[in-house]
C-alpha cells in the first residue's frame, strides 16, 4: 500500500510538471496532514510529498492546525520549496474555547500562531484562515486576525460556517449559546433531495465581520479575502484576477519574478469582467477576454483546455459548463446577492491589471 500509494504520487507528479501554468495540489482539506507524531506513518507520507513535489516542481498549498510544521525536516523542506516559489502555508485559527470543544485534540491556537511567527520569520509565505466566524464570537475573530497579523502572517483568509439547522442547534448548544438568537439564511442555491440544507449567518452579519477583518488587514498592509462568500468582490483588498480567497499568487513569486500557477475562471472572474465592461457581457464574450486577457495569468479556459491531457482536461471542462449554466441562466446573480454589476457602484476599477 505504502509503495503503491507513492509510485501514484510520483507519477502524478510527474505527468503535472510538463504542464505549463503548472497545476497546484492542496494537503489537505478533511484532516490535517501533520497530525501524526514524529514516526508516524501520515507524517512520512507527508515529507515525501514535499520531496516529490520539489523533486518534479509542483506547487504545494499546505493547510495545517499543527505546530509540527516547525519540524526541522519539514521546515527545511518549506525553505526550499519557498525558495522556488512552490509552497504556501495556511494556518487554520478556530476562537479559544470553541476549539476545545470541537477539535479537543488539536493544538492550541497559541502552538498555531507561534508556528505562524516562526514560518514568517523563515521567509516562508503563510496566510492565517479564521475559520469558522461564528455569530456570538466575533470579538475572538478578530483577536485571533490581530494577533496572527502582529506576528506575521502574510495575508488573511475569513470563512463563515456553513451548517445543517441540526448542527447549528446541536453546535451552540455545546457553547451554552441559542443559534436562533441569531439570524441565519440559506447557503446553498438551491436543496438537493436527500441532503440537508445548509445555512450560513445572514448578509449583514457577513458583511460587517469581512470589513472589520479587512480593516485590521489594511493596518498592517496585508491582504484581505473572504472564502466562499460571494462578496469577494467587496470586501478583498484587491480585487481582480490572480488575486484568488486562497492566497495562491504567493505561489509563484520569486526572486527572480512571478509564474503563477493554473488557474480555472470562477464567479470571481466573470463578475470582473461585466465590471470592466460596465455591467454588460455573455458568456461568449467572457471565454474571449479569458482567453485573450488572462492567459499570462495562468488562466486556462475555452479553446485552450484542448491542449491539456485529458485527466486534466475533462475536470476542468465539466467546471467550465457548470459555470456557464450559472451565467446564461443569471443563477450567479442569486450566488452573489446582487442584481447588477458595474464600474461605478463597487468602488475603483483596479488600475494595474
Amino acid at each position: 500500500m505504502k509503495h503503491g500509494w507513492l509510485r501514484f504520487v510520483e507519477k502524478l507528479f510527474r505527468k503535472a510538471s510538463k504542464i505549463e501554468p503548472r497545476p497546484w495540489f492542496r494537503l489537505s482539506t478533511l484532516s490535517d496532514p501533520l497530525q501524526e507524531k514524529r514516526k508516524g506513518v501520515l507524517f512520512g507520507a507527508i515529507l515525501k510529498t514535499l520531496q516529490l513535489a520539489g523533486k518534479y516542481g509542483v506547487p504545494i498549498v499546505l493547510n495545517t492546525r499543527s505546530p509540527a510544521i516547525t519540524n526541522p525536516e519539514i521546515l527545511g523542506l518549506l525553505g526550499s520549496l519557498a525558495d522556488r516559489g512552490l509552497i504556501l502555508v495556511q494556518v487554520t485559527l478556530t476562537p479559544p474555547g470553541f476549539d476545545r470543544l470541537v477539535e479537543p485534540r488539536s493544538p492550541t491556537v497559541y502552538l498555531r500562531l507561534e508556528a505562524l511567527k516562526y514560518l514568517s520569520k523563515h521567509n516562508i509565505p503563510v496566510v492565517a484562515r479564521i475559520q469558522p466566524l461564528l455569530p456570538g464570537l466575533e470579538e475572538w475573530s478578530l483577536r485571533l486576525a490581530e494577533d496572527a497579523l502582529a506576528r506575521g502572517a502574510w495575508a488573511l483568509i475569513g470563512e463563515s460556517l456553513r451548517e445543517t439547522w441540526k448542527g447549528l442547534t446541536a453546535l451552540y448548544k455545546m457553547m451554552g449559546l441559542n443559534h436562533s438568537s441569531f439570524r441565519w439564511e440559506p447557503y446553498q442555491l438551491r436543496e438537493e433531495q436527500g441532503r440537508e440544507p445548509l445555512y450560513h449567518p445572514y448578509r449583514g452579519w457577513r458583511d460587517a465581520m469581512h470589513l472589520s477583518l479587512r480593516s485590521l488587514a489594511q493596518l498592517y498592509l496585508k491582504h484581505y479575502s473572504p472564502c466562499k462568500d460571494g462578496w469577494l468582490y467587496t470586501y478583498a483588498t484587491s480585487w481582480r484576477p490572480g488575486r484568488d480567497s486562497c492566497g495562491l499568487w504567493l505561489i509563484g513569486t520569486t526572486e527572480k519574478g512571478e509564474s503563477p500557477p493554473l488557474y480555472r475562471p470562477t464567479l470571481h472572474e466573470y463578475v470582473y469582467y461585466l465590471y470592466i465592461l460596465g455591467g454588460k457581457g455573455s458568456w461568449e464574450g467572457f471565454v474571449e477576454w479569458c482567453q485573450n486577457e488572462l492567459i499570462n495569468r495562468g488562466y486556462i479556459c475555452g479553446r485552450h483546455l484542448e491542449k491539456l491531457p485529458s485527466w486534466l482536461r475533462k475536470p476542468l471542462k465539466l467546471h467550465e459548463r457548470r459555470l456557464r449554466k450559472l451565467v446564461e441562466r443569471n443563477e450567479w446573480i442569486k450566488i452573489l446577492g446582487i442584481s447588477k454589476v458595474n464600474n461605478t457602484s463597487y468602488g475603483t476599477k483596479t488600475s494595474n491589471f
